[in-house]
């Protein structure tokens, strides 16, 4: 089972130093408001961007009311044209303190490995088909799997879940639930509804139907919500939670 991490921020100014040329280089990014049983506890600022060997995902995470402990993630990922693993870097920081989880495509494995100062664990998994990283409380992870869907026509798909901040590698079944309403930045717009079960985790995620872009990410056992800036669920389908107060 993916075992939660707990994770805390402030942002230093060193760290933001490091992070702010991957984001501030290329347009708009795309934000998300991190929540935990309803208290907003940190965000995410990403970009996907297209290049030549597939595309490129760069996000700055910081992070705050969880543990005592300020803490920045910054994470990089490459994938292929068909939005499989290519190399994955999740660098997490605290004051004296740095962390590194890493995954990365090695012939017919997956490698991961986790770096925190002398300590360094790692595992590997066969490299399976639809194999997609999502790693804790990074909301990008799972635009990559809505642009993956989109990219490969079917909704209703098996996936094998990385969860290498944990070294975990578990099978994950995805489904339809339907669609509902929402509001973003004050316009109406409707969202289809998902159910992704990996591990022991279910996680319930909302997409703006016709464009696959994401709105809201959901795991009511944690309490966790990862929100775009902006939207609000209104309404929900069958199956799928009420929007948190």
């Amino acid at each position: 089972m993916p075992r939660r991490v707990r994770l805390g921020a402030r942002i230093s100014c060193g760290a933001l130093l490091l992070v702010w040329p991957l984001l501030a280089q290329e347009g708009p990014v795309d934000k998300f408001l991190i929540r935990m049983a309803g208290i907003r506890v940190g965000a995410e600022e990403y970009r996907i961007s297209k290049d030549a060997s597939g595309y490129k995902v760069t996000s700055r995470i910081p992070l705050y009311e969880l543990t005592s402990s300020p803490m920045i993630a910054i994470q990089q990922q490459q994938l292929a044209p068909d939005w499989s693993l290519t190399q994955y870097t999740l660098k997490l920081s605290t004051p004296g303190q740095r962390r590194t989880a890493e995954a990365w495509r090695d012939g017919g494995k997956v490698q991961m490995r986790v770096t925190s100062g002398e300590n360094i664990r790692s595992d590997a998994t066969q490299l399976r088909p639809r194999t997609i990283v999502l790693d804790n409380f990074v909301a990008s992870h799972y635009q990559i799997l809505l642009d993956a869907i989109a990219d490969g026509g079917k909704d209703d798909q098996n996936w094998w879940v990385l969860v290498p901040q944990n070294l975990v590698a578990v099978p994950g079944k995805l489904t339809v639930n339907g669609q509902s309403e929402g509001g973003l930045s004050g316009k109406p717009v409707q969202v289809r509804s998902y159910t992704l079960h990996f591990g022991e985790m279910v996680v319930q995620i909302w997409a703006e139907a016709g464009t696959n872009k994401l709105m809201r990410v959901l795991q009511p056992a944690q309490g966790l919500e990862m929100i775009r800036e902006g939207f609000e669920l209104t309404s929900t389908c069958p199956g799928t939670a009420k929007p948190q107060d």
